[in-house]
C-alpha cells in the first residue's frame, strides 16, 4: 500500500480482492518476475487444491500413517510447534522470484498470493500460493498508516547449540553475578549477563532448556539485566536499565568499531530510534581478547546507565 497523494498514482488501478472463494479447477494466472525469465512475465493453470501447510501437504499426511511410533510421535511435536497456514495450490508454473506476487482469477481480482514452489523436480508443476482467507485476514489486521508504524527493535533472546554458564562474574567469591555465552554461528555469539543472579537457571543449564525457556519467553529464566550479540561487523547491546520492566534501551554499532551509532529507548511507553549517534557500548569479544574482565565491564556500563 502506497499512503499519500502522489500524482504518478493518477489513472493506475488498484488490485481489488477477489469477492468469490477459490476452488479446485477454477482457472487461475499469476504476473511476477521469475529470476529465470522477464519481467512482468504471465502464466496460466488452474487451481488444483486448498488445504493448510505443513498439516496436509502428502509427506506429512503418509508419514502419520507411519507404524513406527517414534516417527509418528517426533511428526506429531514437530505438528504442534508448526504455525498452519491456509494454502493454494495450483498449476500456473512460477519460478524462484515471482514469491510476493499476486494469483489472480480471470477477472484480474487477487485470489492468492505466491508463496513457494517445491524443491522436487517431479512437483515443479505445482505452486504454493497464501490463501485469499489468510490475505484478508493480514489486510484486517494491517496498521493505520496514517499514524506513525511501532519501532521494530532487534530481537534480544536468540542462543545456538552451545551454551557455556558461568558463576561468579565479578570474582568476588559470593556468586553475585552471572554470565551466560552462547555461539549462534561461527562469527557470532550472544553473552546474557545476570548482574544480581536471579535468572532461575541454575548451576548448570542445557541447551534445549534454554531453548524452551526462550520459546516461552520465560521472564523468570530470562531475567538478564544486559545482552550482548557480537557478530563479525555488528555489536548490539540490550539494556534493562532500572531492573524492574525488562529492556528499555538498545545501543547498534554497524560499522565495527567501539562506538553505538544507533540508539532505540522507550519514551512514552514506545520504543523510539535515534541515529548518527555516538556512544560507547561494551564489546565483550574485545575485552576478553585484550584480557580483560568482560563482566565488569559490563556492570560498569550498566549503572552508568542508571
Amino acid at each position: 500500500r502506497i499512503v499519500g497523494d502522489h500524482p504518478w498514482l493518477e489513472g493506475h488501478p488498484v488490485l481489488e480482492v477477489g469477492a468469490t472463494a477459490p476452488r479446485p479447477g477454477m482457472p487461475c494466472m499469476i504476473m511476477g518476475h521469475p529470476s529465470s525469465g522477464f519481467l512482468w512475465s504471465f502464466r496460466s493453470g488452474e487451481v488444483s487444491q486448498l488445504g493448510r501447510s505443513p498439516h496436509d501437504i502428502v509427506q506429512t499426511m503418509i508419514a502419520q500413517l507411519s507404524a513406527n511410533e517414534d516417527v509418528l510421535r517426533q511428526v506429531r511435536t514437530e505438528l504442534e510447534q508448526s504455525s498452519s497456514v491456509r494454502t493454494l495450490l495450483s498449476t500456473v508454473g512460477a519460478n524462484p522470484g515471482d514469491s510476493g506476487g499476486p494469483l489472480f482469477d480471470l477477472e484480474g481480482n487477487l485470489l492468492a498470493v505466491t508463496h513457494a514452489v517445491p524443491t522436487e523436480v517431479g512437483d515443479k508443476e505445482f505452486t504454493y500460493h497464501v490463501h485469499l482467507s489468510e490475505v484478508r485476514a493480514f489486510l484486517a489486521e494491517a496498521p493505520d498508516l496514517s499514524s506513525p508504524l511501532p519501532t521494530q527493535i532487534p530481537e534480544a533472546f536468540r542462543t545456538g547449540p552451545n551454551v557455556l554458564w558461568h558463576k561468579d562474574q565479578d570474582r568476588s567469591r559470593n556468586a553475585a553475578g552471572s554470565l551466560l555465552q552462547s555461539q549462534i554461528s561461527e562469527y557470532e555469539f550472544v553473552s546474557f549477563f545476570d548482574f544480581d543472579n536471579d535468572a532461575q537457571i541454575g548451576e548448570s543449564v542445557e541447551p534445549s532448556r534454554l531453548r524452551s525457556a526462550l520459546a516461552r519467553r520465560d521472564a523468570r529464566v530470562l531475567d538478564f539485566e544486559m545482552v550482548v550479540h557480537q557478530g563479525p561487523t555488528e555489536v548490539v547491546v540490550f539494556y534493562d536499565t532500572d531492573q524492574v520492566s525488562g529492556f528499555d534501551l538498545v545501543l547498534a554499532d554497524h560499522d565495527d568499531d567501539p562506538m553505538a551509532d544507533t540508539r532505540f529507548e522507550i519514551v512514552d511507553g514506545r520504543w523510539v530510534m535515534t541515529a548518527d549517534i555516538d556512544e560507547q557500548l561494551i564489546d565483550v569479544g574485545r575485552s576478553m581478547a585484550n584480557g580483560g574482565n568482560a563482566f565488569s565491564a559490563a556492570k560498569l556500563v550498566q549503572q552508568a546507565l542508571r
